[in-house]
């Protein structure tokens, strides 16, 4: 049997190293290139779990974020609704207030509308119902004895006057000022009666006489007494007469009666009922 030679065998001995050597590079290569693919796709997944993990992050955040800004403005809305119904209700309250208010201030008017015309009817009923005292020319008196006259006796003037009870009620606390004026001197109080003298009560329609006598310091003679007589306004009788009705409301008459030259009574200033 032949043999190779020793250099033909080794030469197949390298070959076959070389290329098993080779064989193992290849597979260690392959190796390493199996072994980074796969390092690549770990890091091509744990790539795309990162980036899923910080889309899901920003999402969250984002979210959070919205409804942060949600809760603050749904605060906001609360607080101006809130706002807004108190102004509202303090509208209300007010336009109540002044509702009221008007209708309190029209019912005291109505009241006061009311009571003045109850205190008007009734001072109306009172005026229509009080006594009204005032000279009385009643024709069933001599006129003569309602004209001054001369009292020889003192050198006086008199002067008879009658007054009436006009009115629809009793005059009570009757209080009569009788005073007179003889020329040109001043008005006197009667002698007889200095200031107001009472009378007795007058009841509707009653009369009562009043008798003015001249001061004696006054006399006069009997011609001047008849220059004066036949003189407009030479002998003048004023009265002022106060009195009240039975509740005690008070009440004045004044009056004035001048003497004329042709035997009549005339007004003169003076005359007034209150």
């Amino acid at each position: 049997m032949s043999r190779e030679p020793k250099s033909s065998y080794v030469q197949k001995q390298q070959k076959a190293e070389r290329e098993r050597q080779e064989a193992t590079h290849y597979s260690y290569q392959d190796q390493i290139i199996t072994a980074l693919q796969g390092l690549d796709e770990k890091s091509e997944t744990s790539n795309e779990q990162e980036r899923a993990y910080h889309g899901q992050q920003y999402r969250l955040e984002t979210k959070r974020y919205w409804l942060e800004v949600g809760t603050v403005i749904g605060v906001w809305i609360a607080a101006i609704l809130t706002a807004v119904q108190a102004t509202i209700f303090f509208v209300m309250m007010k336009d109540a207030e002044r509702a009221a208010q008007k209708a309190h201030n029209d019912n005291v008017a109505a009241l006061g509308r009311a009571d003045t015309a109850l205190d008007q009817a009734r001072k109306n009923f009172l005026a229509d119902q009080r006594p009204i005292i005032y000279f009385d020319n009643d024709p069933k008196i001599p006129t003569d004895l309602l004209l001054p006259f001369f009292d020889e006796s003192r050198s006086q003037v008199d002067w008879n006057v009658y007054f009436k009870n006009f009115g629809r009620s009793t005059a009570i606390n009757v209080q009569i000022l009788l005073l007179i004026k003889i020329g040109d001197r001043d008005f006197t109080e009667n002698v007889n009666s200095l200031g107001f003298g009472a009378t007795s009560p007058l009841p509707p329609g009653d009369g009562s006489f009043g008798t003015v006598f001249s001061r004696p310091s006054l006399a006069i003679s009997r011609e001047e007494f008849d220059n004066l007589y036949n003189k407009s306004g030479g002998i003048i009788v004023k009265a002022i007469i106060r009195y009240t009705d039975s509740a005690g409301t008070p009440y004045e008459t004044g009056i004035c009666r001048s003497k004329n030259a042709n035997l009549s009574i005339a007004l003169c200033e003076g005359n007034y009922v209150k």
